[in-house]
């Protein structure tokens, strides 16, 4: 959260020691992926309303917020030398880090008004010359008031008020982008010479110091002669940075805006790569790896009104087919597997299910449904290099039934299948050997695969429940004898 007022910090070293000439500072953060936010909110931290209530006694948690924000920097006789637009000067900065502290989310007081005194020692400027301070604040019930009390430490004795503010009630916090958003913030607020009131504030959190010169800013013009402005960033890790800016000095042409640049406006959105419903079976997306576990995670969804989990009723239910998993292992890029063990029936509810398919170092596949805030294994095999399978000898042939007669059997069975499982057209069948003629499709779907499984259903007595698969030897996808259209199980 510090990182990018850490950054101007390091640049700001860098041009005074002479290694560089001139510096970008900035940050960017942006929010791709839902993991962080879930721990966030898990851990308590994300404001439950979705407002980031800086200071005030509501205070319940912050926002994430996206942005990028960049500074340019040169030493200052260089930028007038050279004619640049002058905005603000950085007039010192320093870093410190809180130590040992009580918890991961309780800052150290002391190590922040420690940092802030550092910094005006490095600008050479008095306490009592700051005119406004950008704070951190977050909009955390404890660190909120550890803030504002460190604030009241530094500038205690002050014969005027301090207002202070926090950019993150507006736009959120952005983390890594915190620090130098703050910074462009109260340059702004220093060229135009007034302060925005605390968004989202009504009330000062009661648990902050009341005998203090610090005021939660409520908006207004600063006086004409405000100069300098301090702006803070405390990093979750516990590094600390403050920073003492000054304000530009007033001129024509300081004053006057910049030309603007065109932009090209185009959009260039990414390929949908599952969010639409695919009729033919799961869209399991793009997995990511876990560098630490070295486990490969697909996460997705499974709807309801996907035609290959809606068409496939067992016993007035819908429940994803056994075919289910092994079409999401064959998109996963596995030619085959071995030792297939279902542990449980995974039905789908009209609002859909978030399952994982995961596959670990050693070669475990294995399917989890989510249920409730705990992930059940619906699902589970290891992972065999592609093999040709053995050829089914057919047997005499006592009784041969049409696609119809087989869904009818089914039914009977138990299984009330949809159009898009009703694959089978005709299927012949001997003491021990079952061979179905199977409506061609465009690709080994799980409907496709179903047929197969369908087809040794039939060689299987009835009972009084329906037969779902338990366990399976070896599946292999992809064989190169495997004959077009045609399903055989022994």
């Amino acid at each position: 959260c510090s990182s990018s007022l850490v950054a101007l910090h390091l640049a700001v070293r860098a041009l005074r020691n002479g290694e560089a000439d001139l510096a970008l500072a900035g940050g960017v953060n942006l929010l791709l992926t839902p993991d962080t936010s879930l721990m966030l909110n898990k851990a308590g931290l994300l404001a439950a309303d979705g407002r980031c209530k800086v200071f005030d006694a509501q205070a319940n948690g912050y926002v994430r917020g996206e942005g990028c924000g960049v500074v340019v920097l040169k030493r200052l006789g260089d930028a007038e030398r050279d004619g640049d637009r002058v905005l603000a000067t950085i007039r010192g900065s320093a870093l410190n880090h809180d130590g040992r502290s009580s918890s991961f989310t309780a800052p150290n007081g002391a190590a922040q008004a420690a940092v802030i005194r550092d910094a005006l020692a490095d600008a050479g400027v008095a306490a009592e010359a700051i005119d406004c301070i950008e704070a951190h604040g977050t909009g955390t019930g404890l660190g909120d008031p550890i803030e504002l009390d460190a604030l009241a430490e530094v500038f205690a004795g002050r014969a005027r008020r301090l207002p202070v503010g926090s950019v993150k009630a507006a736009i959120g916090h952005t983390e890594a982008a915190a620090g130098i958003a703050a910074v462009i913030k109260m340059v702004l607020c220093l060229r135009a010479g007034s302060l925005p009131p605390q968004p989202h504030f009504t009330r000062r959190n009661p648990h902050a110091r009341t005998d203090s010169v610090v005021d939660v800013a409520t908006g207004g013009i600063l006086p004409g002669s405000a100069r300098y402005a301090g702006v803070s960033a405390f990093g979750a890790s516990g590094t600390n940075a403050h920073v003492v800016i000054e304000r530009g000095a007033p001129s024509a042409d300081a004053l006057a805006e910049p030309p603007l640049t065109p932009f090209d406006r185009q959009s260039f959105w990414l390929p949908d790569t599952g969010t639409a419903l695919d009729p033919h079976g799961p869209n399991i997306g793009t997995p990511h790896r876990s560098a630490r576990s070295g486990e490969t995670v697909w996460q997705f969804r499974l709807e309801a009104d996907a035609a290959w989990l809606a068409d496939h009723v067992v016993e007035q239910a819908t429940i994803m087919p056994a075919a289910g998993f092994l079409d999401m292992a064959r998109r996963a890029g596995v030619a085959g597997l071995s030792d297939v063990e279902f542990r449980a029936a995974l039905d789908i509810p009209a609002e859909g299910v978030d399952v994982q398919l995961v596959r670990d170092r050693e070669g475990t596949l294995t399917l989890y449904s989510a249920r409730g805030e705990d992930w059940i294994e619906i699902a589970t095999a290891r992972v065999e290099e592609a093999a040709v399978s053995a050829a089914i000898e057919t047997d005499d042939t006592t009784s041969t039934a049409s696609g119809e007669e087989i869904a009818q059997e089914l039914s009977n069975r138990g299984f009330a299948f949809g159009p898009s499982y009703r694959r089978i057209e005709s299927l012949s069948r001997g003491k021990s050997v079952a061979v179905a003629r199977v409506a061609s499709s465009d690709e080994l779907d799980p409907p496709t695969i179903d047929a197969a499984l369908q087809t040794l259903t039939c060689l299987l007595p009835a009972g009084e429940a329906p037969l779902l698969p338990a366990r399976m030897g070896r599946v292999i996808f992809g064989t190169a004898d495997a004959p077009a259209r045609a399903a055989r199980a022994r």
